[in-house]
């Protein structure tokens, strides 16, 4: 007793269930996950979250007034040491306070830019 298909049988045999549709990634979450992958591109990360950080707490790590501008000619040019992490310069100032505060001024300068740019094209 062979059981002949008929054309509706293969019709009904041939039917696929729909799949889910994949789901959609955020543009952000594939930009981390492709970061992820890049340890040069982390340890660029890494690097600019520490400036970043310092530039932000810069007022809390070392004082503007007593370390980055006056001027102490008894610790002129002195090493790096613990009381000066990368020395002092020919004036007796803290370059690691300096560079920190400076980068303060770089950070606001670099993000005020690129506001402005953003705001004139829209």
């Amino acid at each position: 007793m062979s059981k002949e298909m008929t054309l509706e049988d293969c019709a009904e045999s041939a039917k696929v269930e729909p799949r889910a549709a994949p789901k959609k990634r955020s543009p952000w979450l594939e930009v981390w996950q492709r970061l992820k992958r890049n340890k040069m591109a982390m340890l660029g990360l890494y690097i600019l979250t520490i400036v970043v950080f310092a530039a932000v707490f810069a007022g809390f790590i070392a004082d503007y007034e007593t370390m980055v501008v006056a001027q102490n000619l008894g610790d002129r040019l002195q090493g790096p040491s613990f009381q000066y992490w990368l020395g002092t310069d020919e004036f007796g100032r803290d370059i690691f306070a300096r560079l920190i505060h400076g980068a303060r001024v770089s950070l606001l300068v670099g993000v005020l830019s690129v506001g402005i740019s953003v705001v004139g094209q829209t």
